[in-house]
């Protein structure tokens, strides 16, 4: 299977520490709030329809094998042979909690949470799934 990776772009990030709407969105797209998924999956497709969020990478491996094969743990996650870079305007971060995943073949969308990897419904409208 082969699997897109969506990141915040590097311009983004480094507007968190000046523009406080951003971090609103950078913090609620990381925080699985007590309502569930609700906030998050709303912060996550702003950053999409305003072009922060833009597809990174791809890496083929199994659903399973995704989270792993996306987090620097004995080395830099992007030098995986299974991991193809396609954005130079990404921050390549390791994976974790608000990050989002698409199916190659299917587009179904995937969200990082807390204790699971879930299928949920976005629009990649100009996001190029």
């Amino acid at each position: 299977m082969r699997y897109s990776v969506y990141r915040a772009t590097t311009e983004f990030m480094s507007s968190l520490n000046h523009d406080n709407n951003n971090l609103k969105l950078h913090r609620d797209r990381q925080f699985e709030h007590s309502s569930g998924s609700v906030i998050m999956l709303t912060a996550i497709q702003s950053m999409l329809n305003k072009g922060f969020l833009i597809k990174a990478a791809t890496v083929d491996c199994e659903l399973n094998e995704l989270y792993e094969m996306t987090n620097s743990i004995e080395s830099d996650w992007t030098a995986n042979p299974n991991v193809t870079i396609i954005s130079k305007f990404a921050f390549m971060s390791s994976t974790s909690v608000g990050d989002v995943f698409t199916d190659n073949v299917t587009g179904q969308a995937y969200l990082v949470g807390t204790f699971e990897i879930s299928k949920v419904s976005l629009v990649f409208d100009g996001a190029d799934a």
